[in-house]
């Protein structure tokens, strides 16, 4: 068969159009690539088994092979899976593997035998569905929430010129509906209502023609609006059956729809169907245009610094089978990994076409189906264990090209107009906060008779002083007869053009006793916010668009009994359900007790976190003491468990550095000020992720700076140090929330 021959072959065999009668442009794409690499001078011999034996030929030839086994004819080749072009054209038998066949795909991502997979057409259908629920909100970008309730829910309201002056009438009384100033730039409308229904509406009021009023089936006034500036998209909702009065003045074009259910879960819905489609998308994309790179066992390639060259003789040895492979890529291209990488060598890399490090994996990182983007023409590193364990569940490594349905999918679902940002994000928090106090040096603070005391008067003495904004819980007593409180902050609550929803924060301090800067610190905060907001912008942020639920010590035996551990000697951050493990060692430090939860303590901040689904972040702040040498290693350590607060704990750890190299003549920009570790067993950072909020993690600072030969415990350094960096990691949380929007 000709080489030209076989290309128009495969041409008119796998097709390229929707119905994707095989496998699509991909496999098209790759077959003609297959024949590129033997060449138009090698012929096509056929289809190749284990037993094939194809002689000595006399010119270039290649054959493909897709049962698995080992062809001993072909110098011993082993196909274990996909397809494989074996070939003599670099002067021996040699095999190259290729795609992986639809069986295989299957096996590999969890399809039993029977199961029905989707067809990348059955994908495009739901992606278009999706679209054509949501094509009416092109352009409305951030006024996307009006835009989902006018698609799906129009307004149908007639309106009459002029208004109805609402003011001229009291609640209790009845309601006439005279008409005043009938000219074409006022508007009202009457819409009968029954009690519980639900609106959105746009108009504008006046002082005499109020925007909007309730009235009974008597017409007896049960509400009027007070008197307001144009408004757009106002949640409202009927207190009894009756009539709903809108005005509108001054040429705003008024609008009511009446929503046909609760607009959270109109909004829940379409989001969850854009979800649902794109892991489709992704399903259909590892099905059934998987290409399957073999992996070099037994070692792997130690990736240095972005910046810096990779060396790829100075492997490492690890256990078979895991190992590592190096492929060659392009920019644009998108590959799939799942894999678990090891401290050093990192999970994998990106490098440019001279082998310098574009990109590289955070330390020890697990991975699974990420999708890793290429910037720029070079090469991907991968080593990983063979296989790993998560919480229970067992992956298999593996890298995958994602082919042209993936990239095609994903474009069209980029048409659906995202859902609007949950929290407002025009606040300038993106900045760096410096400390607006010096704050002396605190030896009081290792005399632990003192702490309980200290921390709760001192918030008492705030929410006396704004009892408006201050609330104390009393959650209950510990095993020792000890209280645990609770203090929320809450900003008044405005009412905004666009809904929205307010960053939360749970912040935990004295989970381990014998911690004191955490307690006193963000008491620091709180009290700044409260009194000083005037005099800075980020305070001032913190003010007014958080909502901080406080429980300043969770651990008030270990406080005064000066122990990391509560009166039951359990250690509170092991004492969690996600990832409890048990220790019989009953004297260790980090005993986790018998179970998971049996500490009251535990329990409490459990149901904290159950109370609060809405929350933003959770912080469990802690202050790590002197190491061996007398001086701790880093001054900030963050655990993280997630991508996004391993992301945020990365850029904290920059921006301190940088702040603090400024300020303090004995830290350098080349000093280590911070690390950034994995959560352990039965912390809070786990159990947080496992409540779906997110960000969550423990955040540490040092009780002394190691860079100042003459630093001690609790010094103004220290102390104002800390009190600097709290408040920019809870700034630098509510920058990422907010910037990325619907995504958390």
């Amino acid at each position: 068969m000709a080489w030209t021959d076989l290309k128009a072959s495969v041409a008119a065999v796998i097709k390229t159009n929707g119905n994707q009668e095989i496998t699509g442009a991909l496999l098209q794409s790759t077959l003609n690539s297959i024949i590129d690499q033997v060449g138009a001078n090698a012929s096509y011999k056929g289809v190749a088994i284990p037993s094939t034996n194809p002689g000595t030929p006399d010119a270039l030839v290649f054959y493909i092979a897709s049962t698995q086994g080992t062809y001993a004819n072909f110098g011993g080749f082993v196909l274990d899976g996909g397809f494989a072009v074996l070939s003599n054209v670099s002067g021996s038998w040699s095999g190259t593997k290729f795609l992986k066949t639809e069986m295989d795909a299957k096996a590999d991502h969890g399809y039993g035998e029977g199961e029905t997979v989707k067809t990348v057409k059955d994908v495009d259908d739901s992606v278009v569905q999706v679209q054509a629920d949501l094509d009416q909100l092109a352009g409305v970008s951030d006024k996307i929430d009006a835009g989902i309730i006018e698609a799906l829910f129009p307004d149908t309201s007639s309106y009459e010129l002029g208004y109805i002056p609402l003011r001229d009438f009291s609640v209790g009384q009845q309601l006439l509906y005279d008409v005043v100033s009938p000219i074409s730039t006022n508007l009202h409308t009457i819409i009968d209502v029954k009690k519980n229904d639900k609106f959105v509406i746009t108009g504008k009021g006046g002082a005499r023609p109020r925007l909007y009023g309730f009235v009974d089936s008597d017409n007896v006034i049960l509400y009027i609006s007070s008197e307001r500036p144009s408004t757009q998209n106002l949640s409202i909702t009927a207190p009894e059956d009756g009539k709903l009065i809108l005005n509108s003045i001054g040429g705003i074009i008024p609008k009511v729809i009446k929503l046909q259910g609760n607009k959270t879960d109109v909004e829940s819905d379409l989001k969850s169907r854009v979800d649902k489609t794109e892991a489709e998308v992704l399903a259909i994309s590892k099905q059934n245009y998987v290409e399957s790179y073999p992996f070099t066992e037994g070692l792997a390639i130690p990736i240095p610094a972005v910046g810096s060259p990779v060396v790829y003789t100075d492997t490492v040895a690890v256990a078979a089978p895991a190992g590592h492979l190096v492929i060659d890529v392009l920019a644009g291209e998108k590959y799939l990994l799942t894999g678990r990488g090891y401290n050093n060598p990192r999970l994998w890399a990106l490098t440019d076409i001279n082998d310098i490090v574009l990109e590289r994996a955070k330390s020890g990182q697990i991975s699974i189906d990420a999708i890793i983007e290429v910037k720029e023409n070079g090469k991907l590193i991968v080593n990983t264990y063979a296989d790993f364990t998560v919480e229970d569940k067992s992956y298999i490594s593996f890298v995958s090209k994602l082919g042209t349905f993936f990239n095609y999918a994903r474009e069209k679902l980029a048409q659906v107009v995202p859902l609007p940002k949950p929290y407002y994000g025009s606040f300038d928090i993106g900045g760096v906060f410096e400390a607006n106090v010096t704050y002396p040096s605190m030896p009081e603070l290792a005399n632990p008779a003192m702490r309980v005391d200290t921390i709760i008067s001192g918030y008492d003495a705030l929410l006396t002083a704004n009892p408006e904004y201050i609330t104390k819980t009393n959650l209950g007593n510990t095993s020792t007869g000890l209280p645990v409180y609770r203090y929320d902050f809450n900003p008044k609550s405005f009412e905004y053009h666009l809904p929205r929803k307010r960053l939360k924060y749970i912040i935990l301090t004295g989970v381990h006793g014998y911690e004191p800067i955490p307690p006193i610190t963000v008491l620091h905060m709180m009290e700044n916010i409260c009194n000083n907001w005037e005099t800075d912008k980020y305070l001032e942020f913190l003010r007014f668009n958080v909502d901080f639920i406080i429980l300043p010590m969770v651990n008030p035996y270990g406080a005064t009994a000066d122990t990391r551990r509560n009166g039951n000697n359990v250690d509170i951050n092991r004492n969690f359900p996600e990832g409890w493990s048990f220790n019989p060692d009953v004297n260790a430090e980090t005993y986790a007790g018998t179970a998971p939860l049996t500490e009251l303590e535990t329990q409490y901040v459990q149901q904290t976190f159950l109370d609060n689904p809405d929350a933003s972040a959770i912080i469990d702040y802690h202050n790590f003491l002197m190491n061996a040498g007398g001086m701790p290693e880093h001054f900030i350590w963050s655990l993280a468990d997630n991508e996004l607060t391993g992301q945020i704990c990365d850029e904290h750890s920059s921006r301190m550095s940088s702040l603090w190299s400024r300020k303090y003549p004995y830290i350098t920009p080349n000093n280590t000020i911070s690390r950034v570790t994995a959560t352990g067993r039965g912390q809070t950072g786990r159990q947080g992720r496992r409540h779906g909020i997110p960000v969550s993690c423990v955040y540490e600072t040092a009780n002394a700076v190691s860079q100042n030969p003459e630093s001690v415990r609790y010094d103004t350094t220290v102390m104002t140090m800390a009190y600097e960096s709290f408040v920019n990691f809870v700034l630098q949380i509510a920058n990422a929330l907010t910037q990325r929007g619907n995504d958390y």
